[in-house]
């Protein structure tokens, strides 16, 4: 058949797609050339420049095939290609080759304004292929009755479908999907099914799976598919291998079952099932770790040219897994997958021949896959033009490519580029910039960039510590400096150093923080009882340092700012001189120094240096200081009355303690204060003197007053409500190392939907152990936001989070561990946090926990005890809650019906918007159970369920209109 080509076109389409999806593309290619239509493909129609032959291939067209793959998403040539079409307005027809997701590419695959024709499954490709054809004659504007099936051999089947022929009523259900009426197609392909129809066994299963034309159900997909799978059918056994791989819909993870199905679909020749199967055996995932088997299985699916495979094949031969290490094979196998398109393989390819040192093979292989987007053969070209390999060193050409590869997050290549700006070499020498991009390797692993950064601060930090040391000498004080006093053995000079000294200056910075050696020598110093002056040299923060700056601990004399150095000088030296007499704190505080008894108090307070913590004893001794006129001894006095430590709370008395430490402008006092007026503790509730308060506090750098004076802007207490304002404060309580100021940045962000920034100030504030921080954390590696989705990341932040109490992680923690994320699924563990977080009176927690009870998962089935729960839940306005009590009052599940109560709940549940508790109201009111019987509330609350999703609320509203 000949289809007319539209006026001033040569082609009907062009085809745009990447290398590696080529085998499914030649397919579609050959079936619609086959049919009539002339197509531009590259491989075919490619003289001369590939960029303008491309360009003539698009103008020449009349439209579009854009063939969506991973792949092509992180294609530079393939999105130059969609962009120029999208230019030239050609009318684009989209094509799905695997199921993405495509966050980079303008246009979006299955956006509800566009058409896409779905390939993933590849029993339908046929029919696929069929509607494609229709659509692109649709769309050129040829008479579609080209491209028709025959009338009166459709209506053939329709009425062999009408007599019970359960192929023919396969074969309409297909006819429908594909005209996407889904709802006939689930009602032809569930009558042929329940005929035994293998086919529409299989397609019912997808149906439920996707939702289509029924309400999302993966235990009826699972039966269905079951069904199949029984029977032979090897997509089905794919797609019950990945359900219980992924956990898919809520259904429990179980790798055993995956990898039982994913054999028997390898055992019937499926290549993407043999592939999964043999990195199931390599990894131990829910089979014996047998690497002998796993390059068993990759063979036969590279056999049949599954790129994949091959790739893995070539990684077995490279590195001797399962095979005696050959190179020469481990070439020949990454060849075959890199000639199909397959990126990653070319990128090995490449290291194979650099290994070999044939450098000008391991540059082409390294260019082809760096043009396709992959990060690491950029990084490897990048290593390439540095060290002069096979082509002339070019230092800009190498930071051209880390810059390409870095960008992408590529710790190895972030440390590459940081090297290049170090040195100056291809670009202007520039520190700081090699700095960040060294912090952001080591908190991608690299340990060249932690070593780097490491030397980078410590040279910072001798140059300042040299100029204090210099500065105090010339006082007239004498210091010991280990770089000056140390001989001998290190450990004994320092001990030494330490006993002779009467005040030790700790030099709190981000590298001190992670020193061993450093941590001896303040515990050190804690245990002789020294004057302790902490000296700041950086923003830190400092979690695991024990001496705390700020808060109820010891104030730091800062030099992290270059213009109030001078100053902070003359601070530290006056700090010195006037350090108190006594040999040791204890005595000190005897003496009635009250800078030593407030020491005391904090050491009795926290439990340090073999102290166990005592309340009582800590509060006598800030009586003490706070008496003689101490103002941190006068803020923690403050603090044991604000929250009744060593004492019975008494917020006047706070409020007394707190007034006089502000008043000698101790910004802790000061904030402490802002706090007691802006809650109302202990007086009135007044934001304008909090307001006041903690500006004040601010003026002398709080990072908590900073902090507040973010919620108050955020939430508008006082002040107008501004968005802007709060960022700006919260970011200066970040910027002084305030934890809970970081999490706020960070939720503020999410606010914004700049997950990266959330995601960033959430991390920040975890690594200072903030339980809320930890938990948000926790999240945005649960869901990938901002950061690449990570269920261990987030498993070990709830965790952190959780067992400081925070409820919403112990939750959060629960379901993990439920569903096998990041983990081994553990109902006795989920029950055990649902349990904890539920006795705090979390809403979420009490209705899993109810669950939990109710299925007995993890312990024996109670519903007495679920019924309590989700009471307790429900009683809290927790939608789900009321729904589910609704339900189990209204079919008198272990409890009697009771039509009433069942009422109550629903609607309390509908109001927030239940669209499965509005229907249960509209039956109620149609029916009159529970309430009187008002068929003009049972129509409103039927169009609101229906409106809300629920299928059988339409078919009932139009029941009710008719009668």
């Amino acid at each position: 058949m000949s289809i007319s080509l539209p006026a001033g076109f040569k082609y009907h389409a062009i085809m745009s797609y990447s290398w590696v999806q080529k085998p499914i593309v030649v397919e579609i290619h050959n079936f619609l050339t086959a049919n009539g239509l002339k197509l531009w493909r590259d491989d075919r129609q490619v003289t001369g420049s590939v960029d303008g032959s491309i360009v003539e291939g698009i103008q020449d067209s009349k439209l579009m095939l854009v063939c969506m793959s991973r792949d092509y998403e992180q294609s530079e040539s393939a999105q130059k290609e969609l962009n120029f079409a999208e230019s030239e307005k050609k009318p684009l027809i989209q094509i799905r080759l695997d199921n993405g997701p495509y966050p980079k590419t303008k246009f979006k695959v299955g956006s509800d304004d566009s058409l896409y024709f779905d390939f993933t499954d590849l029993s339908k490709k046929e029919a696929t292929m069929g509607a494609l054809f229709k659509e692109i004659i649709r769309t050129i504007g040829v008479s579609a009755d080209q491209a028709d099936v025959d009338p009166a051999t459709a209506q053939d089947v329709f009425q062999n479908a009408l007599a019970g022929d359960a192929n023919a009523m396969e074969i309409v259900a297909s006819n429908f999907y594909f005209e996407r009426e889904f709802k006939k197609a689930f009602e032809w392909f569930s009558r042929a099914a329940s005929l035994g129809n293998l086919k529409a066994e299989y397609n019912l299963a997808v149906m439920y799976k996707l939702g289509r034309g029924t309400k999302q159900d993966m235990s009826l997909a699972i039966n269905w598919f079951t069904k199949a799978a029984n029977k032979g059918h090897a997509d089905s056994q794919v797609n019950l291998a990945y359900i219980y791989e992924s956990g898919l819909g809520g259904i429990p993870v179980d790798l055993r079952r995956c990898a039982y199905w994913r054999e028997m679909a390898a055992k019937q020749g499926n290549a993407d099932a043999q592939c999964a199967l043999g990195y199931m055996y390599q990894e131990g995932q829910g089979a014996e770790q047998s690497e002998e088997k796993a390059v068993e299985w990759y063979l036969r699916s590279a056999r049949q040219g599954n790129a994949v495979a091959q790739n893995n094949l070539g990684q077995c031969y490279k590195y001797g897994w399962g095979v005696e290490k050959d190179l020469q094979r481990a070439c020949e196998w990454f060849g075959k997958a890199a000639n199909t398109g397959y990126v990653d393989a070319m990128n090995s390819l490449g290291e194979i021949y650099k290994t070999l040192e044939d450098f000008s093979r391991a540059i082409k292989w390294f260019q082809r896959a760096a043009n396709e987007g992959n990060m690491y053969a950029q990084y490897n070209l990048g290593t390439m033009y540095e060290n002069g390999l096979g082509t002339t060193k070019d230092f800009k050409q190498a930071l051209e490519f880390y810059t390409k590869s870095a960008q992408q997050g590529n710790p190895s290549a972030q440390y590459a580029e940081g090297t290049l700006y170090r040195d100056g070499l291809g670009v202007k020498q520039d520190r700081e910039r090699a700095r960040r991009l060294f912090t952001l390797a080591a908190e991608g692993g690299d340990e060249d960039a932690q070593m780097a950064l490491e030397i980078f601060d410590l040279w910072a930090q001798k140059d300042l510590v040299v100029e204090i040391h210099d500065f105090l000498t010339s006082q007239g004080l004498l210091v010991w400096r280990d770089d000056e006093k140390m001989t001998g053995n290190t450990v004994d000079r320092m001990v030494e150093g330490i006993q002779d000294s009467k005040v030790i200056l700790i030099n709190l910075s981000s590298t001190y923080e992670t020193s061993v050696n450093c941590q001896k020598e303040l515990n050190f110093s804690l245990s002789e009882y020294k004057h302790i002056i902490p000296l700041r040299l950086d923003h830190g923060p400092f979690p695991r340092s024990l001496i705390k700056t700020g808060a109820d601990q010891l104030t730091s004399i800062d030099f992290s700012d270059d213009s109030t150095k001078s100053d902070s000088l003359f601070d530290l030296l006056s700090e010195i001189l006037n350090a108190p007499d006594a040999e040791n704190i204890d005595e000190g505080a005897a003496q009635g120094n009250a800078e030593c008894q407030n020491r005391m108090g904090i050491m009795w307070k926290n439990g340090h240096v073999g102290r166990k913590p005592d309340q009582l004893t800590a509060f006598r001794f800030f009586i003490k200081s706070a008496e003689n006129g101490n103002p941190y001894g006068q803020n923690n006095l403050g603090l044991a009355y604000r929250f009744g430590l060593g004492c019975p709370q008494d917020f006047r008395k706070a409020i007394e303690w707190f007034t006089r430490s502000a008043n000698q402008g101790n910004p802790l006092g000061l904030t402490n204060l802002g706090l007691m007026h802006r809650f109302g503790y202990g007086t009135y509730q007044d934001y304008a003197k909090a307001w006041e308060f903690f500006q004040k506090a601010a003026s002398k750098e709080s990072g908590e007053a900073f902090d507040n004076l973010g919620d108050m802007c955020r939430f508008g207490l006082g002040v107008p409500q501004s968005t802007a304002n709060a960022i700006e404060y919260y970011s200066k309580a970040a910027k002084f190392g305030n934890s809970s100021g970081m999490n706020h940045l960070g939720e503020m962000y999410e606010i914004l939907k700049d997950w990266s920034k959330a995601a960033y100030y959430y991390e920040k504030s975890a690594v200072q152990e903030n339980k809320i921080g930890e938990f948000n954390t926790g999240r945005v590696y649960k869901q990938g936001l901002g950061v690449a989705q990570n269920y261990k990341a987030a498993l070990d932040m709830f965790t952190r989070s959780a067992n400081q109490g925070y409820a919403n992680a112990q939750n959060s923690l629960a379901i993990m561990y439920k569903d096998g994320l990041g983990c081994d699924q553990n109902y006795a563990t989920a029950l055990h946090w649902f349990g904890l977080a539920a006795d705090t009176d979390n809403q979420f927690a009490q209705c899993n926990l109810a669950e939990m009870l109710e299925k007995g998962l993890g312990c024996d089935p109670s519903f007495n005890e679920a019924l309590v729960w989700y009471t307790k839940s429900a009683n809290q306005g927790y939608m789900y809650a009321q729904r589910r009590l609704g339900t189990i009052y209204e079919n008198g599940l272990g409890v009697k019906k009771d039509y009433v109560r069942a009422f109550a709940w629903h609607e309390k549940a509908a109001k927030q918007g239940s669209a499965d508790s509005q229907y249960a109201l509209a039956n109620f009111y149609r029916d009159g159970l529970g309430v009187e019987q008002n068929k003009d509330m049972a129509k409103e609350l039927f169009t609101k369920a229906a409106a809300g999703g629920v299928e059988e609320a339409t078919t009932a509203l139009e029941i009710l209109e008719f009668f």
